[in-house]
């Protein structure tokens, strides 16, 4: 009996081992795969999103085309024009 639980925890000890070797290089990999700053942090401004009146998708305001007032997210839908409320 003694030496069937010496090699489980033997092989949980392997398992366990393996697992962390794993952890440790995984973390590493992710590390040396992100790109170096010089201790600039980018900061990005919050834009304002709008609501197409052809479809209701929400898009940023810069990507949006306006016409008659309204925000449309193609140019196809600018030509539809809005949908008129259910």
């Amino acid at each position: 009996m003694g030496k069937v639980l010496f090699w489980v925890v033997a092989f949980l000890g392997g398992l366990l081992a393996t697992r962390v070797l794993a952890q440790v290089a995984a973390k590493k990999m992710y590390n040396d795969s992100l790109p170096k700053q010089a201790g600039t942090q980018r900061v990005v401004e919050a834009e304002a999103m709008v609501r197409c009146a052809h479809c209701g998708l929400h898009l940023p305001e810069s990507e949006a085309i306006s016409k008659a007032g309204a925000n449309f997210c193609s140019q196809a839908h600018a030509t539809l024009g809005a949908k008129s409320p259910r």
